[in-house]
């Protein structure tokens, strides 16, 4: 088997790169404990030149190999929640049995499912109790009194509910 040559002569030693993927999680980590910026396609040729094992990283270097633990839904359908719509949306179809419109009940569109909307009964965006809650088609949520907007107090004011 045909090794290319590499072209510098890394500042580093073997047994520093072997101690340092072996305590490491990432490449990022690994160029860290070097003291280099490199990418990881060069600190991984060397690894492979030298024989040294990185199976034990995760691949997500962007949140430096931890996963990102799981909110819990007593977090999420609080008031005064700070969940993101679309994970919002998703726990509570996970909840709701039925994929049905709260007033007309519709299920399907021109033979596909309905796209449904998260809609907040009393208008604060930020209520998410699950008596707060409802799945209304798009022609439903269009006609209640808290769609687009139509809350707000004043002139560019919200009435999103601020803890105190």
């Amino acid at each position: 088997m045909y090794i290319k040559p590499m072209a510098r002569i890394p500042r580093w030693t073997q047994a520093q790169l072997i101690v340092a993927v072996a305590e490491s999680k990432t490449w990022k980590e690994v160029a860290a404990r070097l003291g280099i910026t490199s990418n990881s396609i060069h600190l991984r040729r060397h690894a492979d030149v030298c024989g040294i094992s990185y199976a034990h990283f995760s691949g997500r270097a962007w949140k430096g190999g931890e996963h990102t633990p799981r909110v819990a839904d007593d977090d999420i359908f609080v008031e005064h929640s700070t969940a993101s719509p679309s994970l919002l949306r998703t726990r509570y179809l996970r909840l709701e049995s039925g994929r049905a419109c709260a007033i007309c009940g519709i299920t399907e569109w021109c033979g596909l499912p309905a796209p449904l909307q998260l809609d907040h009964t009393n208008g604060v965006n930020n209520d998410n109790r699950l008596k707060n809650l409802r799945l209304l088609c798009a022609n439903c949520h269009a006609q209640t009194e808290t769609f687009g907007g139509r809350n707000r107090i004043g002139k560019g004011r919200s009435h999103t509910a601020r803890p105190r």
